[in-house]
């Protein structure tokens, strides 16, 4: 997964909006959003589950345009910062509405903080955010529901440790927003990043992140909830028992993987992107397969935070002992990348959903049916390929071809998307043909233009 711009969820059922009051009527399914200049094709699918649903823009300071567009007509709203708008969509006899939010700025770098991380590739398992993340593993969810948490001698720790809050109202209420809609996990997740623990057990709002989560800061009505937690788990001193642990993670990631070295590529092959000036990696021990990426920019100074998991030895067991420590690497680099991809996506934005009309052909399982659009689900698939094309770069020929049919396999069966296998081969045969000093970037719109050509059998389409 990774940090959208646009992130579309349902509110809680509200009585049925009268027709009347519409301020657009579809002529079909699919509708257009324009934030800001650029166009996000197809965003919108109708009918709707919900009567109202949230859309979210993304953050920043100034007032911008959105339309909802559909073959040249469009309803437009100007949005300020924090103060959401409707827009009432009429489509099959029903109305919708879509209740468009643009939040405040999520985070503000002072100059200290510029002077103490500029340039820096940091590592960290944040007190807040790992309490968060304690409070998830307690949940009954968790313990229903694979991939949640990962199994490990820590997890063990953890729901021993605090097997009496269990029913603790903080728990209860990260259980029952999870249940109810399992994309909020990532928000919930990430948005500990937004708070710090004191040495005494006293949650405070960062001063840095005003929110780290796609959906805006939404840890803030469980916010009396989390402080008594903390307090009653006497967190500060479970932190400081696993201290030890943490570091020895953090040390492996940060220089085991080579996340310097995967920035250099980045960079160097994305080079229209604009430079990070500093990248945070958080994680916890307790994550599952659970990845997400924040970006943030203030005042140019910009910082890539993907959110992690660790690499357990057990979860590679079954691939070649040779090509280990490489898919060490993929958690990472399948974040950081995301930081590179999207931008440059983001101006083909048009193309892509024009030669992928039908997601059905492309995305049919979980979890690849939660990329809504057809740009989601070509960030994604770029996103995965490019770990291919970095083993071509990086590895012997034998080793490199392996790493594709590993990510092959997982984005195939494990994953559902059907058309990866073409689409991956495609991207690795324009890498290949490049001339030397060529970059990944400038094969993307003939990468693009390719993808009405490929079966879901992995053979060109008839």
């Amino acid at each position: 997964m990774n940090g959208r711009i646009i992130t579309v969820f349902a509110v809680a059922a509200l009585a049925a909006v009268p027709a009347t009051a519409q301020d657009f009527e579809a002529q079909s399914a699919s509708v257009d959003l324009r934030f800001d200049g650029t166009l996000y094709p197809g965003v919108i699918t109708l009918p709707l589950e919900e009567d109202v649903i949230n859309v979210n823009l993304g953050a920043g300071a100034e007032p911008k345009d959105v339309c909802v567009e559909q073959a040249g007509v469009a309803e437009c709203r100007v949005l300020t910062p924090g103060e959401p708008q409707d827009i009432a969509v009429a489509y099959a006899g029903a109305t919708y509405v879509l209740r468009l939010q643009y939040r405040g700025q999520a985070a503000v770098f002072d100059q200290a903080y510029r002077d103490l991380h500029s340039g820096s590739v940091r590592v960290e398992v944040p007190g807040a955010y790992e309490l968060v993340n304690v409070a998830i593993a307690l949940t009954p969810y968790a313990e229903e529901e694979y991939g949640i948490v990962a199994p490990s001698p820590y997890l063990d720790a953890v729901r021993y440790r605090f097997s009496h809050l269990r029913d603790h109202a903080f728990v209860m209420s990260l259980d029952e927003a999870i249940r109810e809609d399992r994309s909020s996990y990532n928000t919930l997740k990430m948005n500990g990043a937004s708070y710090d623990l004191q040495s005494d057990d006293t949650m405070v709002r960062s001063d840095i992140y005003d929110h780290v989560g796609w959906a805006g800061n939404t840890l803030r009505p469980y916010e009396a909830e989390m402080q008594d937690f903390a307090r009653k788990a006497q967190f500060s001193q479970f932190l400081a028992d696993f201290a030890p642990l943490y570091a020895q993670q953090a040390a492996f990631l940060r220089d085991e993987v080579d996340i310097s070295g995967m920035l250099d590529w980045l960079g160097r092959e994305f080079p229209d992107v604009p430079p990070y000036d500093t990248t945070r990696v958080i994680f916890s021990p307790l994550v599952g397969a659970n990845q997400a990426l924040a970006t943030f920019e203030d005042g140019g100074f910009r910082e890539l935070q993907p959110h992690v998991n660790f690499p357990y030895p057990s979860e590679l067991e079954r691939f070649d002992e040779d090509l280990r420590p490489f898919l060490q690497s993929l958690i990472i680099f399948t974040e950081l990348n995301h930081g590179f991809i999207n931008p440059t996506s983001e101006r083909l934005a048009p193309q892509i959903a024009a030669h992928m009309p039908d997601l059905g052909e492309w995305a049919d399982e979980m979890p690849a049916k939660f990329y809504e659009n057809s740009q989601g689900v070509f960030n994604e698939m770029v996103n995965w390929a490019l770990f291919s094309v970095y083993a071509q770069d990086k590895l012997e020929p034998e080793d490199a071809q392996a790493i594709a049919q590993i990510i092959s396999d997982t984005m195939v069966n494990g994953r559902g998307f059907l058309r990866f296998d073409a689409f991956q081969r495609e991207f690795l045969a324009l890498r290949a043909e490049q001339r030397e000093g060529e970059t990944v970037a400038k094969s993307f719109p003939q990468l693009v233009q390719s993808l009405g050509t490929f079966a879901a059998n992995g053979d060109p389409a008839k």
